[in-house]
């Protein structure tokens, strides 16, 4: 379909609006007048019918799931482009083990034995489809609704056809995965614009929805999603489980579209607004607010700062994004367009007035990579009769306030730090050290690592500096789980790479 968009311009498609007043909180929408607190209560009202639906209908409201379930830290490898690979399938996480809790509790839990399935004379399940199908309808309305929270809490939303084609884990032919849980928070990467079919490259952004829509996502995905691929794979065929395994939307009976994601947000709005918008609609809708609110969180963005650095390196700001790739980012997305995006959806987090989360707001998070505005002169006297002792006490006032906060960030970071360092070196932090660490090393060296020494660089006379070196050698060609190798760089010393 991205062909068709020759036919028109987005000049010739622009609606225009109007409203109260210049407060930037309202907006005219046929007919009828939006407040920002007006969006604020759909997204809040979406986050408390999902929770309803899902513990007293999914959950059938048995008090071993929680519906405050929060999956803790996380962990994610954006690069990683295996075949399958999410984040719900790294084995480092807790919440791994929980996949099939729900099937658990539909086989064997007293309330609800037999109420999906009965056992055939072979001893084999056989799955009731009636119960079946009204169970996965239920799951797609939740999906549904989801989105509706989703769609209006990212900043600047995506287009139907985008989002309706996002995957949560990686398959084959290529195609990665861009649902992913960065810095602990659910975000979705968009990786198509309108100039995608002229510049034939996809262009990358961040859309990070409301916090707690983002928990019921993974919660759903945890315990929900699983026994859905079962059953897609059981009545449907491969296909249709493969789909519900790897697309953020796995769709009852076909793949799920841009009309019919629009459809389900003009359905909710009408109901819970009274305006009707589709997908379209609200995308002016949204870019409204944020025009209007712009220049009021201009201290949040330095993407413009991108150019200056690129100048400064003496290279385009194209080939500046290849310059010291962050492998905590997916691949293909620039520095600056990541953290920025990011941003953006923070920014409307704040703007739209979004509290009372489980965690911490997205901008509070990301405010250590802010600008920070200084005056430009400092005064050198003092004025309007402010005394010696008021400035030390404000001084006072602005120790207290944010020393403490200083000294939780160091003591996280060298928290992360030795974290990182007992991980590379294969010690379980929760865990006493192997024996491997507290026993003396007697590996000797094997006589063929100074013959190959010199093989690599070429010289018949060539040798180890000391003992050391010939040592930590041997210790890498054996496996050693628990060691670390600290040098100089330069070519004498290329050998250690493996």
């Amino acid at each position: 379909m991205r062909f068709l968009n020759h036919f028109s311009s987005a000049e010739q498609g622009t609606l225009r609006f109007t409203a109260l007043d210049f407060s930037g909180e309202n907006i005219i929408v046929a007919g009828k007048v939006l407040y920002l607190r007006n969006i604020r209560y759909f997204v809040e009202t979406i986050i408390s019918e999902v929770k309803e639906l899902i513990q007293s209908e999914l959950f059938f409201g048995l008090d071993v799931f929680d519906i405050n379930w929060v999956p803790g830290v996380v962990h994610e490898e954006p690069r990683n482009r295996n075949v399958g690979y999410s984040c719900f399938h790294h084995p480092s996480n807790s919440f791994q083990q929980h996949r099939f809790d729900l099937l658990r509790a539909v086989l064997i839990h007293p309330s609800l034995r037999g109420r999906f399935h009965f056992v055939s004379k072979e001893r084999k399940i056989v799955w009731k489809a009636g119960p079946c199908f009204a169970y996965m309808a239920l799951c797609h309305e939740v999906e549904m609704l989801l989105f509706c929270g989703t769609q209006t809490s990212v900043g600047e939303p995506a287009r139907g056809s985008e989002i309706a084609s996002h995957l949560i884990n990686n398959i084959a032919g290529g195609t990665i995965r861009n649902v992913l849980v960065m810095f602990q928070y659910f975000s979705m990467m968009g990786t198509f614009n309108k100039t995608s079919h002229q510049t034939e490259r996809d262009v990358t952004m961040m859309r990070v929805p409301h916090p707690e829509i983002g928990r019921l996502w993974m919660l759903y995905f945890t315990f929900i999603r699983p026994i859905i691929v079962l059953w897609q794979n059981y009545f449907s065929g491969r296909r249709a489980a493969t789909r519900a395994r790897d697309r953020l939307f796995f769709g009852l009976y076909r793949p799920v579209t841009s009309p019919e994601l629009s459809r389900n947000l003009a359905l909710h709005t009408q109901r819970l607004l009274g305006i009707k918008m589709p997908v379209s609609l609200w995308r002016h809708i949204a870019t409204w607010f944020l025009n209007y609110h712009s220049v009021r969180f201009r201290d949040y963005h330095n993407q413009l700062s991108r150019s200056s650095l690129a100048a400064q390196s003496g290279h385009s700001e194209a080939v500046h994004s290849h310059y010291a790739s962050d492998a905590r980012l997916p691949a293909g997305i620039d520095f600056h367009v990541f953290f920025d995006t990011m941003r953006a959806s923070g920014v409307w987090h704040s703007l739209i007035g979004f509290s009372h989360t489980s965690q911490p707001s997205l901008l509070e998070a990301m405010k250590h990579r802010g600008e920070i505005s200084l005056p430009r002169t400092f005064p050198t006297t003092l004025e309007n009769n402010v005394s010696i002792s008021s400035v030390v006490d404000i001084a006072e006032e602005v120790k207290r306030r944010i020393l403490p906060d200083l000294l939780q960030a160091a003591s996280q970071t060298r928290a992360n730090d030795l974290a990182c360092l007992l991980n590379s070196l294969g010690i379980n932090a929760a865990s006493p050290p192997s024996q491997a660490l507290t026993q003396p090393v007697t590996h000797m060296m094997h006589p063929s690592r100074l013959r190959d020494l010199r093989t690599f660089l070429r010289d018949d006379s060539a040798a180890f500096k000391d003992p050391q070196q010939s040592l930590a050698l041997e210790l890498i060609r054996g496996k050693e789980p628990s060691l670390l190798v600290i040098g100089p760089t330069g070519t004498e010393l290329v050998f250690f790479c493996f």
